[in-house]
């Protein structure tokens, strides 16, 4: 298989993968499978795909696209687990795999996640495989965030990660801008009490090129676990 259509293949299973965590991780599994269903779903998933990906290769500078490609893996220590005709792709989820993670970990230094201790651990492997393949991004990032005060928000710039977030899992596209904003406002309270604006809301998935229905399915959601709240 072609390079460039294998990474494609990689890419749209890791976006899926995420998308059935993420809803997972919110309680969200049963509303984002009925979504599944929905018109309007597939033009909506790839067009979140497609940002999100090209997020995260504006993320990705080239020198660790080369360090990565420079990686000598041992695969007969991995004979057991990996045939040699899936070798490329094995190979091929774990590099964009560590591509996405190290974007995420970027993106959440830039909020008040930064200083939760947990966000740390859960980075863990990430910082290792960083270090195997020299890769400073994480000991930089954390140098740098000694060497300031934490920013608790950045106001757009967080607002398009949320979006990026849970665009997909929490079936945003398919929600009215009053119900996706009190979503936002709800699960990621930004300080001073602000509350996100639809209209911020609303410019900002225009500007990530993300699919919406002109004429939403619903409201949004309520409770937890969340149930679908119908339009009025």
């Amino acid at each position: 298989m072609p390079a460039e259509s294998l990474t494609a293949e990689v890419r749209l299973f890791l976006s899926r993968r995420s998308a059935d965590t993420q809803a997972k991780l919110y309680e969200m599994e049963a509303v984002y499978t009925q979504s599944q269903s929905w018109k309007g779903f597939s033009r909506a998933f790839r067009s979140w795909h497609d940002s999100r990906w090209a997020a995260v290769d504006q993320e990705t500078p080239p020198d660790v696209v080369e360090k990565f490609k420079a990686i000598s893996v041992d695969w007969q220590k991995a004979s057991e687990l990996c045939l040699e005709q899936d070798r490329p792709r094995v190979f091929e989820v774990i590099r964009q795999q560590y591509l996405i993670r190290r974007a995420l970990f970027l993106w959440t230094m830039g909020g008040i996640e930064a200083t939760d201790p947990d966000t740390y651990d859960r980075f863990l492997r990430d910082m290792e495989k960083a270090k195997r393949i020299g890769d400073h991004t994480y000991a930089e990032a954390l140098a740098q965030q000694k060497q300031q005060k934490p920013t608790k928000n950045k106001g757009n710039r967080r607002l398009k990660y949320y979006l990026l977030l849970n665009w997909i899992p929490c079936c945003l596209w398919a929600f009215t801008t009053d119900g996706i904003a009190a979503l936002l406002n709800e699960r990621y309270p930004r300080t001073g009490k602000t509350l996100y604006h639809p209209k911020t809301i609303s410019d900002a998935w225009r500007g990530l090129k993300f699919y919406h229905l002109r004429r939403p399915l619903y409201w949004g959601i309520t409770g937890q676990p969340p149930r679908l709240v119908p339009l009025r």
